[in-house]
């Protein structure tokens, strides 16, 4: 394993072929272990998002309610925060 090196950019592990088949197998099955704990993360990251997500549009209908917003004006929030935290989303994966 001392001979292997990990491209930080693309998360594959590069190795210079000296490595035998048990070493190689060891270090694929680390890879998709780290693949796998991130593929958590992202699903736990997501699920708050949504959760803040819909915090957010129940709290904007309630002031727009209290402030006798107009249906077309919340919407038209609404939309523009729904398409802010799709932006966020797209960029953060």
């Amino acid at each position: 394993m001392s001979n292997q090196n990990k491209a930080e950019f693309s998360g594959a592990i590069v190795t210079n072929g000296n490595l035998s088949l048990e070493e190689r197998v060891t270090a694929l099955e680390k890879q998709l272990t780290d693949m796998q704990a991130t593929s958590c993360e992202i699903s736990a990251s997501m699920a708050v998002l949504h959760t803040t997500n819909l915090l957010v549009n129940e709290s904007v209908r309630e002031t727009c309610k209290a402030m006798g917003v107009e249906k077309a004006s919340l919407d038209t929030i609404h939309e523009e925060i729904h398409n802010k935290l799709n932006g966020i989303l797209k960029k953060g994966l």
